[in-house]
């Protein structure tokens, strides 16, 4: 994780950053190694952890939010809960606080799509991820913050670049950094070179009963057909994946 801040200058002093977080191991895992490291002289950060309410049905809602509640606190941080039901999520972007920027406005218009036909698409991850970004670029702008910053990890990452690539023909992918509001606001993933398999033993050392995305299109659809594609690529091997991370996009990575 340091290696991704350092190399990409993700982190700056005194930053105030908003973590998302889903009850999910990634971000769980990243929450707890960004507070190691927030009172570092040289990062000073101010961390607000954010969780974005489910946009399906989920039955295990409550234990997510008690299990955030609990990490949180004991983390010494409130959890902030964000609503994105159906009436909010789709409200007009001309109603909300104006964007100056283009690259925050077009993301967050994205999000206007809807919910409407979300279970039973291809793009519904897509959806649904812009529209819980669009609360949290919402939520970040009302509090100040400078950085948000996502769980993303090595195998998300390539992943959805074998989507992209194979799919449409693109090398484009989840950016380790992203500036919108001329720099002022920025977009960092600092689990961008950990495998996942290294989020699931720490998250087994810490003893967490994390949760996960139970919506079909995430555990049946066309993502999850990607992340076995990727298994079967590169043999499950993290030295593949590493090597494949640097050929897609020419990234200076720890040996």
């Amino acid at each position: 994780m340091l290696k991704a801040i350092s190399s990409y200058s993700m982190l700056t002093s005194h930053a105030r950053v908003l973590v998302a977080v889903s009850g999910g191991k990634d971000s769980s895992a990243l929450l707890w190694h960004l507070k190691e490291i927030a009172g570092w002289d040289r990062y000073q950060l101010t961390l607000i952890p954010a969780v974005t309410t489910p946009l399906y049905p989920d039955p295990h809602w409550k234990e997510r939010l008690a299990f955030l509640e609990s990490l949180c606190a004991s983390l010494g941080m409130p959890l902030t809960v964000l609503n994105t039901d159906t009436e909010v999520a789709q409200y007009s972007i001309t109603a909300s606080a104006p964007y100056t920027d283009t690259a925050l406005q077009t993301d967050i218009e994205t999000a206007q799509t809807g919910l409407t036909g979300l279970l039973k698409t291809d793009s519904s991850c897509f959806i649904c991820s812009q529209l819980r970004r669009k609360a949290l670029f919402t939520e970040a702008l009302r509090q100040g913050c400078d950085t948000i910053a996502l769980g993303h990890h090595l195998d998300d990452i390539l992943t959805t670049a074998l989507m992209n690539m194979l799919r449409h023909g693109t090398r484009e992918g989840m950016e380790p950094l992203r500036v919108y509001r001329d720099g002022a606001l920025r977009l960092i993933r600092p689990l961008l070179f950990v495998p996942e398999e290294t989020i699931i033993r720490f998250c087994r050392a810490m003893g967490w009963r994390t949760y996960t995305c139970i919506c079909a299109c995430g555990t049946q659809g066309i993502r999850q057909a990607y992340r076995s594609k990727l298994e079967k690529l590169t043999d499950g091997s993290i030295r593949q994946k590493l090597n494949l991370l640097r050929g897609l996009y020419s990234y200076n990575l720890i040996d």
